[in-house]
Parts: C-alpha cells; structure tokens; sequence
C-alpha cells in the first residue's frame, strides 16, 4: 500500500506568512477526522526544535497526543531527503510545504489532509529586525522598506495567481509556472500571507508560549512585546 502525505500541517510565517506545512498521509484519506488516527504512526517531522517541529507538536497536544509517547517521531531527515524518503516508506503521516506536498499528492504518492496553520493560528516567528540606533538614524529607510512590504503584501491578495507565479519564478528556478501557480492558489484559501505588516501582540505571545511548553525558552525568559516590537512603521504604511 502506498503512503498518502497526511493531510496539511502547515503553519505561517511572519512577516509575510510565506509558506504553510502540509501534512500527508497515505492514500484512500482525504481529511484527518480525528487526530488519534496518528497513535502509534511514523510521523516525518523536520530537525528537533525546529519551528516545524514545534508547530506540529503543538498541533498534536491541542488534539491530546502526547509526541513523545503516542506517535513515533521521523526528525533525522535532511531537507533534500524529505521526499525521497516519504516515497521509500519511512514514514506514515508527513508535513510538507509547497509545492511538495501538492506535487506528491498529485504523483499518487500522498494525500493532503490537515493544515497545521489552521491548527496552530497566526504565529510571528519570521519576521524583520533592526537596532534602535539604525532605526533613530535612518526612520526614512525603515518606513521606504515597511512601505515596499505592504504593497507586496496588497499585491499578493490581489492579484491573480498566475501573475504573481510569474513573479515568484526567478526566485524559485527550479520549479515550474504551474507548480508555484498551484502553491498560491492551495495557500490563499487559509490566508496564510499577511494582508498587513503589523507584527501582532498575541501572535508574539504565542510564539514564546510554544516555544516554553517545548523546553526551548524558560519562562522567566519571557520577552516583553513592548521591548520587542517596532509598529509605527507598519502602522504609518497602512494609512
């Protein structure tokens, strides 16, 4: 039997929520009904610690699984092997991004059946930094950038998916006009990308909530949002 990509664990990113993960399963599944479905499974994670890691867990947990104990964690996968591996059998249920997972489930080697951005809600981990003394010199250079993302971020929910494929495809040479065409249209249903700069307080929060509950952060590490976070320029670009 032949494995499907268990449905879509996918997850934002900040900014510009660029990408979301898919989970995969193996074929004959078209959603994740129940997430104890995954007791006792292989699951194709990325590296330990990873923020893919740390979502899918987190997902997991929501549902009441336990990863260390009620699934068998696949995370000694290079990048490059992912694929290769998932087709090779190693594991039973996987996270993907796209066009990946579009692409396995298209080849029969996978079914999309769960979003883990769904699951986890809007998480502001990739995000742009500056210092305060860059920011005090150089405000107009800060608000020019903030301004050049707004408008991409505008464009992205605007315009047609082949438009903004033919925009994408210089940065991702090694895929096709219709695979990042694909990827855009899978992503826009789960709003995945921003529709605005503005880096979110209960985003943040949750960030370093997940990242505690994983043992990555301690508590008394905690950041507070106001030390952490610049909106007057996004704020300014939105106007």
């Amino acid at each position: 039997m032949r494995r499907a990509v268990v449905g879509r664990l996918a997850y934002p990113y900040q900014p510009s929520r660029m990408g979301k993960w898919n989970t995969i399963k193996r074929l004959g599944i078209s959603l994740l009904p129940d997430w104890s479905m995954l007791k006792g499974k292989r699951v194709m994670s990325f590296r330990p610690g990873s923020n893919p890691d740390v979502f899918l867990m987190t997902a997991m947990e929501k549902h009441g699984l336990d990863p260390a104990k009620d699934v068998r964690m696949v995370s000694n996968i290079g990048p490059a092997a992912r694929a290769g591996a998932w087709m090779a059998g190693q594991a039973d249920y996987g996270i993907f991004l796209e066009p990946e997972a579009s692409n396995l489930e298209r080849d029969g080697h996978g079914k999309v059946v769960a979003s883990i951005g769904e699951e986890v809600g809007q998480v502001d981990f990739t995000s742009f930094t500056a210092t305060e003394k860059f920011l005090a010199d150089n405000p107009d250079v800060a608000q020019k950038w903030v301004n050049a993302i707004y408008r991409a971020q505008q464009e992205i929910q605007n315009a047609p998916a082949a438009d903004l494929a033919t925009h994408m495809q210089p940065f991702f040479p090694g895929l096709s006009h219709a695979e990042l065409v694909g990827a855009v249209e899978r992503y826009r249903p789960f709003r995945l990308w921003k529709e605005n700069p503005v880096v979110e307080e209960a985003a943040m929060n949750q960030l370093q909530d997940m990242l505690i509950k994983m043992g990555l952060q301690k508590d008394s590490e905690r950041v507070a949002y106001a030390n952490l976070v610049e909106t007057r320029f996004a704020k300014e670009a939105m106007k």
